[in-house]
């Protein structure tokens, strides 16, 4: 009788282990396939904000990640830093970005991969104050005189940034956290011009009038602008796991995506009435 209930006894706490045991590794397999993401979110037509959500190329992108990798729990993390989203990537604490330029500097802490989301071909200006008394100009060398400002972390591609590296700290540049502070450092005659993409200022700008109503008078003219092809990739922690957590969905995701559709078709949509 006492083998009996000790056999017993014996055998519920073994299901009662297995069971533990599993529940277990069930939430450390859930666990173990979140990922969080952030971006540079107003960057029409790869994301920007639309009807409460966001849209774009880089939407369509991960939907059909979301479509394809059905196991993974894709979860957007709002950091309105794009400093920030690249610090909180760099340390894990997000696991990728969602788009972003590849350059020596990023590399350093972040590991993007192989193949480009997409590659955006822009134009940069040199903006100034509408009311400055500079006039347009034909050459960086003459830029080179007057005083720009520009957003902590951005690039411009192969041709500007070599020139914005070689400028003097303070006297000749100055590094800001926001596109809010560059405007109106620009705008009020603070600082002399800016850099931007021709293509997503106006909406930064419609932006910037909505949350600074009182700046709305602020206006901008281009002087100066050159050409550029830049690839944007996906990007993780370089000393994270999450490039050996993601990468091979990613590059299966791309390779399907431009099947189905060039770039020029995926972006059909978004470009109408530009």
């Amino acid at each position: 009788m006492i083998n009996w209930l000790f056999y017993t006894g014996f055998k519920i706490s073994m299901r009662k282990y297995c069971l533990s045991a599993l529940l277990l590794l069930v939430c450390g397999i859930v666990r173990a396939e979140v990922m969080t993401w952030c971006a540079f979110y107003d960057w029409h037509p790869w994301i920007y904000p639309a009807d409460n959500q966001y849209s774009g190329l880089l939407i369509d992108q991960l939907s059909l990640f979301k479509k394809l990798h059905p196991d993974v729990d894709v979860q957007p993390i709002f950091v309105d830093n794009w400093k920030r989203c690249q610090v909180e990537v760099a340390r894990g604490n997000v696991s990728m970005i969602l788009g972003a330029n590849r350059t020596p500097a990023r590399e350093q802490s972040l590991i993007f991969l192989e193949r480009p989301s997409f590659i955006n071909w822009t134009t940069v200006g040199a903006y100034v104050a509408d009311n400055s008394s500079l006039r347009p100009v034909s050459s960086l060398e003459e830029l080179r005189q007057y005083r720009m400002v520009m957003l902590r972390g951005n690039t411009f591609g192969p041709k500007l940034d070599p020139f914005i590296k070689s400028l003097e700290p303070e006297t000749q540049i100055q590094e800001v956290s926001s596109m809010n502070q560059l405007f109106q450092l620009v705008g009020i005659g603070r600082f002399d011009y800016f850099f931007s993409i021709k293509e997503t200022l106006p909406s930064l700008l419609a932006k910037h009038e909505k949350e600074f109503p009182q700046y709305g008078h602020l206006k901008f003219r281009e002087i100066y602008s050159v050409k550029r092809e830049t690839p944007v990739f996906i990007a993780f922690g370089r000393s994270t796991e999450n490039y050996s957590r993601f990468a091979e969905k990613w590059k299966h995701t791309l390779e399907e995506f431009y099947k189905q559709q060039t770039q020029d078709e995926a972006l059909e949509k978004y470009l109408v009435g530009k």
